[in-house]
């Protein structure tokens, strides 16, 4: 393997739209330090006019870090979103470029968007980048689902995509029930009485809260209270809540802190994730690795990321809700079994194993640099 020493990361802007590749970034980041690499950091604007605008005005270009990438101080460039891809261009002929792709699912997954005009927008702009996806020397899917993807709408080939999976961030562990409720109380932060059923993420169309809702009215869950961390139901999901007389045992968290949802995981019963399709499934492993049972759908890559440990409900088929509140009924049920099989699955998430993976895909993309001249 080629000796690795230095290496950039470039993330986009801060922003809470940006909070999730922001984590995926600082993952990166602890993972090279461990393996004793020395790593700096950049930000990035994505290819929209506000962004673009705001970066020039900021002459982002300026920082210390990219003159250095433009000189060849780093043995590789990796851009920690494929939203950046545009900038491999900037970086290429002074180191290899690795680009990490989460997803297609903004060109390929119906309800991505709130509406037609923001997905009309947004997709044209998102394709700057994923033309230049080709620019990099190495791009690395979150998932062997998101390698398809990328095999399947641009053409790449499966055996030049390595999987770089997701990383369980170290915050994220089991503690005792009592505990992680005692925390959050004191830091005023409410749950309802068990059992609770926690959602993690927006409620936008490909996140499937419909089923939930419906699968939470069910009587055999008359006695579960829904938590939902991130954003609100808004809109119809809303109107559907309260017309299911789900709304009133629903405890809505706004987007908490890594300590603080690591403890709701801890807190709760079962996690469950319905969508549509998902690139990865943040959620999925965060709460496997806090001993927290799960259910998901066969959307995208969470059965991938499950790998047995949780409970898959296939998307086709008749009456999902009600396949859906099975589920979770057996969940619950088997809490003590499923938590330690999480737990296990988990391990695969680990900084030691995903590094491995990581400093694979750096030596591709070096090697490939090599052998092109």
């Amino acid at each position: 393997m080629a000796e690795i020493q230095r290496v950039l990361l470039v993330r986009p802007f801060a922003g809470e739209r940006w909070r999730s590749i922001g984590s995926y970034a600082s993952s990166l980041e602890a993972m090279l330090l461990a393996a004793g690499i020395a790593v700096e950091s950049v930000e990035a604007p994505w290819f929209n006019p506000p962004s673009l605008a705001s970066a020039a005005l900021g002459r982002w270009t300026r920082q210390p870090a990219i003159r250095s990438a433009e000189n060849g101080a780093y043995d590789v460039v990796h851009l920690t979103d494929q939203a950046l891809a545009h900038h491999a261009r900037r970086f290429r002929a002074n180191a290899p470029v690795v680009v990490t792709c989460h997803d297609l699912m903004p060109f390929t997954t119906p309800g991505y968007y709130a509406g037609r005009f923001e997905s009309a927008v947004k997709r044209a702009f998102l394709r700057r980048p994923m033309g230049a996806l080709r620019e990099a020397d190495v791009v690395a899917a979150v998932s062997d689902f998101t390698r398809g993807q990328l095999a399947a709408e641009l053409g790449f080939s499966r055996e030049a995509v390595p999987v770089v999976p997701n990383v369980v961030r170290g915050v994220f562990v089991p503690a005792p029930r009592e505990e992680a409720e005692a925390a959050l109380s004191a830091a005023e932060i409410g749950l309802p009485a068990g059992p609770r059923v926690l959602a993690v993420g927006n409620d936008r169309a490909y996140k499937n809260a419909p089923a939930l809702l419906d699968a939470m009215a069910r009587p055999a869950l008359a006695h579960a209270n829904p938590v939902r961390v991130g954003p609100p139901l808004s809109g119809a999901n809303l109107s559907r809540a309260r017309g299911l007389g789900v709304l009133s045992r629903t405890t809505q968290l706004r987007s908490l802190s890594e300590e603080h949802l690591a403890l709701v995981y801890a807190a709760s019963d079962v996690l469950v994730q319905p969508s549509l399709a998902e690139g990865f499934g943040v959620p999925v492993i965060e709460a496997m690795a806090c001993g927290l049972p799960v259910v998901a759908s066969d959307g995208g890559a969470l059965p991938e990321v499950a790998g047995g440990a949780g409970i898959v409900v296939t998307l086709s088929g008749e009456d999902f809700p009600r396949r859906l509140a099975g589920a979770i009924v057996r969940a619950l049920s088997e809490r003590p079994a499923m938590a330690t099989a999480g737990l296990e699955r988990a391990r695969a998430f680990s900084p030691e194993v995903v590094r491995v993976a990581l400093l694979d895909a750096y030596a591709m993309a070096i090697a490939r640099k090599a052998a092109a001249g």
